[in-house]
């Protein structure tokens, strides 16, 4: 076989510039279009300059700051606080009050009390900051979705931000407004990269993700403000403080940090809304102990003793709990429906329980349904549905009347003309939708699972070290022909 040493090498060169056309590029880092500051000001305003230092920039530059007096609202208010937090509710800034949750393993009901503690006792706070929490079991989601629904459904305007301190995943995404998704010194933040694609480097979500800095020196300041406004933060605050104090004071580049800030325009402060929390977390759910009565002719009567459970053991079930006539088949009506704590309306077939259920507690409706001739199959429908928009449906069973027409729909369907007294107990499903992420309609639903950072493909360095590793095998093979033809012996029989 001849071989053409030139076309050799020449598709060699090729395969060489083929290799680096196909080498990963570095994806494009995801730079805000909007930024402002947001500051945990965790000095006692009688202690220092730091609010004043932060009042002095205005809302337009820092919309929302985090105040700290005793890791919680305290029981009693501190005057300088009061003072602080109504005068920044004056110039436009939101005051949001700091609870945590030791990574979800403080009891639930003290952090939900510490969240109330803020409004009773700071009353112009306008939001939550929720520290300490982190990615994990779906309980650990269950924990953030009801303290965030609490918040919400009694404050529904208000700022709720989430503080994992690093990476967090889209699961709980339906439960925070913003995400504290790194916070560190600046020597660990050169290394953040988003976790989480199309998440966390959303640029739609620029505003739902914050970023803080801290031990940046002024020689550091501008590379991590850069990297900030690359990482998607729409929110940052970068300080040269240092741990484990790092939020008591304004860095010395503070005129240079708001400055910067503002060459581009404010971020908006989100409001995620009031969500169903994925099933299981806070579980109502429903049973009728049914009597269907046939005895009397040309007409059926249901009674239907109701129990709601509330089966969680730790959330509450808070006022906006309801039951309501989903559906009544053709023939059959809503005679009566009540019950103790329950408001309910005839015309609107449907029943409000003025008051929180609390974990492990049951309460109770009683239901008349009647049917008529004209009835012939199907069951009344109630759906129960509670203050974050989870839902159980319940069928309440009818029966065609005895003595009815042969003509009429319950007269093909029952022929007797002698009734009974039946009983029977119906248990309730739960029909919550499952949560799609914000903007996700067609992404995978959220279910209740181990959480676990998204899978990835090969990484770019891998695949960038398998095609250096082929051209060089190549390489290798085509210089040992080469060799062998530059070689080889001249007088061989051919």
């Amino acid at each position: 076989m001849k071989i053409n040493i030139k076309s050799f090498c020449s598709s060699l060169a090729a395969l060489l510039a083929l290799g680096v056309m196909v080498l990963p590029q570095t994806v494009a880092a995801t730079t805000v279009t909007n930024q402002s500051l947001a500051i945990p000001m965790f000095q006692n305003p009688a202690k220092g300059t730091f609010w004043n230092d932060v009042a002095a920039v205005g809302s337009s530059s820092v919309p929302f700051v985090v105040a700290n007096p005793r890791n919680g609202p305290g029981t009693a208010a501190e005057p300088a606080y009061i003072n602080s937090i109504a005068n920044a509710a004056n110039n436009g800034t939101r005051t949001l009050g700091y609870v945590q949750t030791n990574f979800q393993a403080r009891p639930f009901k003290d952090v939900q009390t510490d969240a109330d503690g803020w409004y009773r006792v700071y009353p112009n706070v306008r939001g939550i900051y929720v520290d300490l929490v982190k990615e994990g079991q779906a309980e650990d989601v269950c924990y953030v979705s009801a303290l965030y629904s609490h918040i919400k459904n009694n404050h529904p305007n208000d700022l709720v931000v989430l503080n994992p301190g690093n990476h967090i995943s889209q699961a709980y995404e339906p439960y925070g407004d913003v995400f504290l998704n790194a916070q560190s010194d600046y020597g660990t933040y050169q290394n953040w990269t988003p976790q989480y694609r199309g998440f966390e480097d959303k640029a739609s979500y620029q505003n739902r993700f914050w970023h803080v800095i801290y031990n940046t020196t002024s020689d550091n300041y501008s590379n991590a403000f850069t990297l900030a406004r690359n990482n998607n933060a729409g929110w940052v605050y970068i300080t040269d403080q240092k741990a484990p104090t790092p939020f008591i004071a304004a860095p010395s580049y503070w005129q240079t940090e708001k400055d910067d800030v503002n060459t581009l325009p404010s971020s908006s402060i989100p409001n995620r809304g009031l969500t169903t929390l994925p099933r299981g977390c806070i579980s109502l759910s429903s049973s009728a102990d049914n009597t269907i009565d046939t005895t009397a002719l040309k007409q059926t009567t249901v009674t239907s003793n109701v129990t709601i459970n509330n089966t969680s053991t730790q959330y509450d079930s808070e006022p906006a709990t309801k039951m309501q006539v989903l559906s009544m088949p053709s023939g059959a009506s809503l005679q009566s429906i009540a019950g103790a704590n329950w408001n309910c309306d005839m015309n609107a077939k449907s029943c409000s329980y003025g008051a929180t259920l609390p974990a492990a507690t049951s309460t109770g409706l009683a239901s008349v349904v009647r049917a008529d001739c004209t009835y012939s199959k199907g069951n009344a429908k109630l759906r129960l549905t509670n203050y974050a928009g989870n839902r159980w449906d319940l069928d309440i069973p009818i029966q065609p009347p005895a003595g009815c027409d042969a003509s009429t729909a319950a007269g093909k369907v029952n022929p007797s003309s002698t009734g009974q007294i039946t009983q029977l107990t119906t248990l309730s499903v739960e029909t919550t939708p499952q949560i799609k992420a914000l903007g996700e309609e067609n992404a995978p639903t959220l279910q209740q699972k181990t959480l676990q950072p998204a899978k990835k493909g090969l990484s770019a360095i891998k695949i960038t070290a398998i095609i250096v590793i082929a051209i060089i095998l190549l390489g290798g093979a085509g210089f040992g022909v080469w060799y062998w033809y530059q070689h080889r012996d001249p007088y061989r029989i051919r």
